[in-house]
């Protein structure tokens, strides 16, 4: 059935010129193979086709749902998150890239992504959550003392020149120079 469906979204949409009864179709055929991805690659083409930025980024979220390889998966997320960027939807593009880190939290360079996008926004409160998030991710892990002093330091960084938190500032500092205590600079 999931075939049959998707063959006359094909016909629908190219010999007919319908796309409305193709894209019903489609939706369909996804209900029918919850894991089906052909069904799901079409509705992206299609509502990329049509400028339906929205929809075309909860079909790169769908196909990044059922896609098995991590690797894949990430890359569908990334590129929904970019989407979602440029259609200046930040709040959305940083949860998905959130996704990616709930996925892998060794994909710092999605962190910087949130970093950039909530700095560009001017959006502080958001960016020390999600520094928070990122610390909290990175609690039990080992190997990682660097990134989590300058997770530290980056909050600390936004309490004391951004959100005028003195108290908090002082706090996030003083537990970067327990990671490293060779860095008196820390305290400045």
């Amino acid at each position: 059935r999931y075939d049959i469906l998707l063959r006359m979204a094909e016909i629908s949409a190219s010999k007919l010129s319908d796309p409305d009864r193709a894209e019903g179709l489609m939706l369909e055929a996804v209900k029918v193979h919850g894991s089906g991805r052909a069904a799901r690659v079409e509705l992206l083409k299609l509502y990329r086709s049509q400028g339906r930025v929205m929809d075309a980024i909860r079909a790169l979220e769908s196909i990044a749902d059922i896609e098995e390889d991590l690797d894949q998966k990430i890359e569908f997320y990334k590129s929904a998150s970019q989407l979602a960027e440029e259609n200046s939807d930040h709040a959305l593009a940083v949860a998905i890239l959130n996704q990616i880190l709930d996925l892998d939290l060794t994909r710092f360079e999605h962190f910087a992504s949130i970093d950039r996008i909530l700095t560009e926004c001017r959006d502080w409160m958001s960016q020390e959550q999600n520094y928070k998030r990122m610390l909290e991710r990175l609690k039990n892990s080992k190997g990682m003392d660097e990134i989590i002093f300058k997770l530290y330091h980056g909050l600390g960084e936004i309490y004391r020149s951004r959100l005028d938190d003195d108290y908090m500032a002082s706090e996030a500092f003083e537990l970067a120079l327990k990671i490293r205590p060779e860095n008196p600079n820390t305290l400045e």
